[in-house]
């Protein structure tokens, strides 16, 4: 059953889980779609959206590899083409922002394979 979507923060529960979870694992066979969705849908109640985005961004990083170099392959192919007109960041591409999130949160990683 999906979401109803009536408000931002509504964007970022189990629609958005299951949106990432089976994008990643057109990418990644090993992508754990049931158990990632389910740990963000039982997650998310009473949440903001920035919570909401860290929380998904902080399960990506536990059902992503361990390996942030094969995490960000990963996640570079599902990003899919670039937004030339830089439009619709929120309404078409707010499922980025827990990519985004991952990155960030992530990035001191970068420094193991300089």
């Amino acid at each position: 059953m999906e979401e109803k979507i009536s408000k931002p923060t509504d964007y970022f529960g189990a629609n958005l889980a299951i949106l990432l979870a089976d994008k990643i694992s057109l990418v990644h066979k090993d992508f754990n779609n049931k158990k990632f969705v389910e740990t963000v849908k039982a997650s998310c109640p009473e949440k903001s959206l920035t919570q909401r985005v860290e929380l998904i961004a902080a399960n990506l990083k536990i059902f992503l590899p361990g390996n942030y170099k094969k995490s960000i392959n990963i996640l570079t192919k599902i990003m899919g083409e670039e937004n030339a007109n830089e439009t619709g960041m929120f309404k078409e591409y707010y499922w980025l922002m827990p990519v985004g999130k991952y990155i960030e949160s992530t990035a001191w990683r970068i420094l193991t394979f300089l």
